[in-house]
């Protein structure tokens, strides 16, 4: 009796093939980590920006003022930030240069712990400090720290400023709410 034929020798494995293997392995695990990330990051939702204070937990409270401002700027200011700092303290010259009837807001966003005194230091030129814990303004369209949004007597949305390298679109339309008292 014959026996069976011997099964053949596997083929020589090349130790280039288990390193393709792994690199394979790790470039889809970066193609799905960076795929979280960009979903993460995105905001879920959209809307349309309306300014309730009631939506944040005050940190400040706005004094009392016999005047009634005609717009609200809530600036978007991330704490650590020394952009975001000289952006309230641009609007805040502005507004006293122009005589413009405009209450700025500082909104501090991008932090998950409470805002301490000392932090109040760094926005002092704001006429009330509200900390966003939710983060709702990401779904304002706010997409980077200074963008400062502008709000009615109504709290309706009126318009947007990016965050401000240059002091003139702050001028412009703080002369314009100025000059229309």
């Amino acid at each position: 009796m014959d026996s069976p034929p011997a099964a053949p020798d596997p083929p020589p494995t090349s130790p280039f093939a288990s390193l393709n293997r792994n690199a394979g392995a790790a470039a889809l695990a970066i193609v799905v980590a960076l795929a979280t990330v960009f979903a993460l990051a995105r905001p879920r939702r959209t809307e349309t920006p309306s300014w309730d204070p009631a939506r944040f937990q005050t940190v400040r409270a706005p004094l009392a003022s016999a005047s009634v401002p005609a717009e609200t700027w809530v600036i978007a200011v991330q704490i650590r930030c020394p952009h975001c700092r000289e952006v309230v303290e641009r609007v805040h010259r502005i507004r006293e240069a122009t005589g413009a009837r405009i209450e700025t807001i500082a909104l501090l966003v991008d932090t998950s712990v409470a805002p301490d005194s000392s932090d109040l230091a760094h926005v002092q030129d704001a006429a009330a400090v509200y900390w966003d814990r939710e983060n709702a303004w990401r779904t304002w369209g706010g997409t980077r720290w200074g963008d400062t949004f502008r709000f009615d007597r109504r709290g309706h949305f009126t318009g947007m400023l990016k965050p401000l390298d240059d002091s003139t679109g702050v001028a412009r339309v703080a002369a314009r709410l100025a000059s229309a008292r």
